[in-house]
Formats: C-alpha cells, structure tokens, sequence
C-alpha cells in the first residue's frame, strides 16, 4: 500500500513585503511530490494590492534541468488564476503543483506581493510538500 508523507512545511505569518526565494526543503529521496501553498489576506491595503504570483523551483528527475513553476491557484470562485487584486480581508488563494524532484537538491518558493497605500495589506502564507512515492521523509 503507497503511503503519502508529510516531508516539508514552511508557514510565514503577518507578510508585508514580497517572499524572496526561499527553502521549502531538500527531498532525500527522488520522487514525486505534492507542493500546496495557502495565501490568505489577513489586513487589506487602504489602496490597491496584489497576492501573488506563486514560483516554486526544483531539479526536474528525467532531464536533471532546473525548472520554475508559477502556481495556479483557486480563487475562492472556482477561477483558476495567478494572483489575487480583491485586496479583501479573507481573500485567499489555494493551489497544488505535482513536482518530480531530485534527491539533494533544493525546492524554493516564492511569493509575489505590491501593496499601494499608507496601510499595507498583510498576509500569511503556507507551503506543504507531501512525498507521493517511495518510503523515506526528510
């Protein structure tokens, strides 16, 4: 029977800028995996913003090149899209890429951001990669 595992998380709370590359993880074993990220605006912008967009970069198993993925996300509507401009408290965006990733090297993420006016919008977002195939978690 094929389990799923839990293998990474990063949770960055109360964001005011945009999130540079950063180190979701670096998968020991080489399979596929499950990447989901979890935007959520938890303070509006007294002007115009904008969530997103979501990149997620890895080494690729079959051609052992570097690959840079924007995530499409589901808007709340059942929309597929890039980023959010609703600049609402409680918009959100929810996606999942499936990623084949090579052990030892590194999975980042990033997370785009613009906010106008004297009062950011602030935000929090979530990564989880899940291990879809073989036994081991890092």
């Amino acid at each position: 029977m094929q389990k799923n595992w839990l293998v990474a998380t990063l949770d960055l709370l109360n964001q005011a800028a945009p999130v540079s590359s950063t180190l979701l993880g670096t998968p020991v074993t080489t399979g596929m995996y499950l990447v989901s990220a979890y935007l959520l605006i938890t303070q509006p912008s007294n002007s115009n913003s904008t969530l997103g967009p979501v990149t997620l970069t890895y080494t690729e198993v079959e051609t052992n090149l570097v690959k840079t993925l924007t995530l499409g996300f589901n808007d709340g509507t059942g929309a597929v899209v890039t980023t959010n401009t609703s600049n609402t408290l409680g918009a959100l965006l929810t996606g999942t890429l499936v990623i084949s990733a090579v052990a030892g090297t590194p999975v980042n993420v990033t997370a785009g951001y613009t906010s106008k006016g004297s009062t950011a919008m602030r935000y929090l977002v979530r990564f989880r990669s899940v291990l879809v195939t073989g036994l081991e978690v890092i």
